[in-house]
């Protein structure tokens, strides 16, 4: 048994299998390796059933936030946060399913949480990194739209850097929501403009009909 079949484990059986394996190690001389495992945190159990999902499905995910961290706005940004959301609940879905499979009960917290990390994973590189190894123990949340992660719980950063990355991750964040607001507002336009397009050709096409009946 390796580390990535540790992760892949049933839920309850991580502590029994690390602690075998890190006995394994261990009886093997491989010290420094076995003491590695036997620190290995359980996972929590949104993390753990993200770790369950199928990579072809977690990569679909991680295209659709390349997709979303590159649009500029308008109705490109507009389909990319879509596209992004539908992967997320996809994810989410399954992610449940297998839950329940496993007999584990799903919980408003656990669904939370579970979501959270998806949108992370889709936005931050750190993130998309532990989703994507299979090996993710806590879940993430994103600090910003377009970056930055923590774990749940996570101290908040304390050195001026840090708080000027957080104010930057903000202010990118603030100017996202406002391009979305706007494709939004444009979109209803649209929408309003193409409903009374259709309404004035219905009358025109009622006008038609009425002057034929005349003629006849």
């Amino acid at each position: 048994m390796d580390i990535d079949e540790l992760y892949s484990a049933p839920f309850d059986e991580f502590i029994a299998r690390r602690d075998a394996l890190a006995k394994s190690l261990r009886k093997d001389g491989r010290r420094e390796e076995a003491d590695a495992v036997k620190k290995l945190r359980k996972p929590a159990l949104s993390a753990w059933v993200l770790n369950q999902l199928p990579r072809d499905a977690v990569e679909g995910l991680i295209a659709a936030g390349a997709a979303l961290r590159q649009a500029r706005g308008g109705d490109t940004l507009r389909d990319a946060t879509r596209d992004e959301r539908a992967c997320v609940e996809d994810l989410a879905s399954q992610a449940t399913a297998l839950l329940r499979q496993a007999g584990h009960p799903v919980t408003g917290k656990t669904v939370d949480e579970i979501r959270d990390t998806l949108h992370a994973a889709a936005l931050d590189d750190d993130a998309r990194e532990h989703l994507a190894s299979g090996r993710l123990t806590a879940p993430l949340q994103a600090v910003g739209v377009f970056g930055g992660a923590a774990s749940v719980g996570a101290p908040a950063p304390r050195k001026e850097k840090q708080r000027a990355e957080s104010r930057e991750r903000k202010e990118r964040q603030a100017a996202a929501r406002a391009a979305v607001r706007d494709a939004e507002k444009r979109v209803s336009e649209r929408e309003r403009e193409v409903a009374a397009a259709q309404r004035a050709l219905e009358d025109a096409q009622a006008e038609l009909e009425r002057a034929r009946s005349r003629n006849d």
